[in-house]
């Protein structure tokens, strides 16, 4: 039978995607050349990394100016950033 999941717990990582992606490849290439392999990895990622990853880079930036100054309507903080009103969501 073969087994699906590690038996090893779960090493908890902080990191971007592209560590997550790196420690897979690594794995990968160990395993493609014969070596066992029981390793069980979480990448917990940054908040930064998340919003980014989630939303566009002009949403952050949206999202960033109203903590730190708010605005009293859509208006008023397209108008602040320089956009658009109608595109300003």
């Amino acid at each position: 039978m073969q087994k699906h999941i590690s038996s090893l717990p779960a090493c908890h990582v902080v990191g971007s995607v592209a560590d997550m992606g790196k420690r897979f490849s690594q794995a990968w290439n160990r395993a493609a050349a014969g070596e066992a392999v029981d390793e069980n990895h979480v990448t917990r990622l940054t908040i930064q990394t998340m919003l980014e990853t989630v939303s566009p880079p002009l949403r952050l930036e949206l999202l960033r100016y109203l903590r730190q100054h708010g605005a009293n309507n859509a208006r008023d903080l397209a108008q602040a950033l320089g956009r658009d009103y109608k595109t300003c969501a």
